[in-house]
Parts: C-alpha cells; sequence; structure tokens
C-alpha cells in the first residue's frame, strides 16, 4: 500500500476520533487490511470497465 495513503486514512481516523466519533477506532488496527480490500474491489471493477471497451471495439459479425 502506498504509505502516502496509509497515512491519510490514519489522519482521518485521528480527525474522526477527536471529532468524538469514536467507532473509528477499531479501524486503525485493521487499515491494511481494509485498503487491501478497497484495492481489491477497485481492480475488479476496472476489469470490468476494460472488458466492456473490448466489446464494446470488437467488429461486428454477421
Amino acid at each position: 500500500m502506498n504509505p502516502n495513503v496509509r497515512a491519510g486514512v490514519i489522519y482521518l481516523i485521528d480527525w474522526w476520533e477527536k471529532k468524538g466519533w469514536n467507532c473509528m477506532v477499531d479501524l486503525r488496527e485493521n487499515v491494511d487490511v481494509m485498503m487491501e480490500n478497497i484495492s481489491s474491489v477497485l481492480s475488479l471493477e476496472l476489469e470490468k470497465i476494460k472488458d466492456a471497451s473490448n466489446e464494446d471495439s470488437a467488429p461486428v459479425r454477421g
């Protein structure tokens, strides 16, 4: 995971804690897992977009 992205997520969790949103505290311990899950979902969505794009450019058979 990009260290800058991880640092940004940690910063947001700290900010939420200061606002009293303590439900976010547990996320700090699981940031790496959470970011990996987000990355996996985005990769799958990107593949779907690429596949759809390839289908659109396929020659018409008839």
